[in-house]
């Protein structure tokens, strides 16, 4: 089945194949990567990921033995979702410089073990903006600011399973209430809190995006990844929402 992407960010194909169009947020994302576009092969393994935001935010992998595979995933769309079994890694090492006081990470993705994914900044630095651990029974969210480590988590067993999720972060709000989860569309309650995040998020100390956030750990199927540098609204996520659902569910 053949499909493209054509303007105004309209799928559309042979086959009698409905069109799907994008949703509204992605015209201000930051950063999105997708597996119907942008996608380099060396082979029959990926070597880069282009940033389809505009931005130039492209993601490469960090040595030839990062290079990952692709899968045709289980949605409607002819999507090549990326492989990684362990191995893989992709940097963007120009990513945008400045802190937050907003932040949004949208993905679909099937972990199929426990492991690091999407990392703005280094977490190994002393401002990493922010980072996702998919563990066995929970997922966790954190930003490190000046040294001190911040995270929440959700008790889920997500292995295996394919998660369109969605974070938000807005440091305008108070407490806990700065960070929210969707999964599969609905705002779950955080818990095993260490700390709140900030009113703001510092800077990071290395401009850099990160697939998953170190190479050797992570494995699963990614489908997407969109990152703004403001909250979404509640029907911006519904929005995101019901267009993964026509993709991967």
């Amino acid at each position: 089945m053949a499909i493209g992407v054509g303007i105004n960010g309209v799928l559309g194909g042979g086959g009698g194949v409905p069109s799907l169009a994008d949703p509204s947020s992605f015209a201000d994302a930051i950063a999105l990567y997708r597996s119907d576009a942008g996608i380099t092969l060396v082979g029959t393994q990926v070597d880069a990921w282009a940033d389809q935001s505009g931005n130039g935010y492209d993601a490469s992998a960090v040595t030839s033995g990062n290079r990952v595979e692709q899968v045709p995933n289980d949605g409607a769309y002819d999507f090549k979702d990326l492989l990684w079994r362990g191995n893989g890694q992709f940097k963007n090492t120009s990513f945008k410089a400045t802190g937050y006081t907003e932040l949004t990470v949208d993905f679909a993705l099937r972990p199929t073990d426990q492991g690091n994914w999407f990392a703005i900044g280094n977490p190994t630095d002393t401002n990493a903006c922010f980072y996702l651990f998919f563990a066995a029974t929970n997922i966790l969210i954190y930003t490190k600011n000046g040294g001190s480590l911040v995270y929440h988590y959700y008790a889920h067993g997500g292995l295996q399973k394919t998660c369109l999720c969605t974070i938000t972060y807005d440091g305008s709000l108070s407490g806990t209430g700065r960070t929210s989860l969707y999964i599969d569309g609905v705002s779950v309650a955080l818990g095993g809190n260490s700390g709140v995040f900030p009113a703001s998020i510092n800077a990071p100390t290395t401009a850099e995006f990160n697939i998953p956030t170190w190479s050797g750990i992570s494995k699963g199927i990614l489908g997407y990844v969109g990152i703004w540098d403001r909250a979404l609204t509640a029907g911006e996520v519904a929005d995101n929402q019901t267009w993964k659902e026509n993709v991967w569910s």
